[in-house]
């Protein structure tokens, strides 16, 4: 048999026990995180009311904007605010005309309440 030097021997020893040591630290690091970790099923069952809170946010978000794309957009937004303003202004010109026309019927409701009020007398009296 092969005759191995005392030097060498204390080195080949030293790394059997440091790779062994290696080795036993490996296998705990590996259990400690495979056990931290989560399954692939575990994960899935975590993660289902989300996908399903996921997929009522995506319906939602839909409908939002189906009802976006149905709004009008700035141009008619201008359109209609013009439409607006010359909308008040008509009425404006009907409010002007209304308290003419008001006036008017006032002067003549005060003289013909004087003749209805006189021609009444004139039937009580006599």
């Amino acid at each position: 048999m092969l005759e191995i030097p005392e030097a060498i021997r204390f080195w080949i020893d030293l790394f059997a026990v440091m790779g062994g040591a290696v080795g036993v630290i490996c296998g705990v690091a590996w259990f400690v995180i495979r056990s931290a970790l989560v399954t692939h099923q575990a994960l899935g069952r975590a993660l289902e009311p989300m996908g399903v809170q996921m997929d009522d946010h995506a319906e939602r978000l839909s409908k939002l904007e189906g009802d976006i794309r149905q709004m009008p957009d700035a141009r008619a937004w201008g359109d209609m605010r013009e439409q607006m303003v010359r909308l008040e202004g008509g009425v404006d010109a009907i409010r002007t005309e209304t308290r003419g026309l008001r006036e008017t019927m006032e002067r003549i409701e005060r003289p013909l309440n004087v003749l209805v009020d006189a021609k009444l007398k004139q039937r009580g009296g006599a």
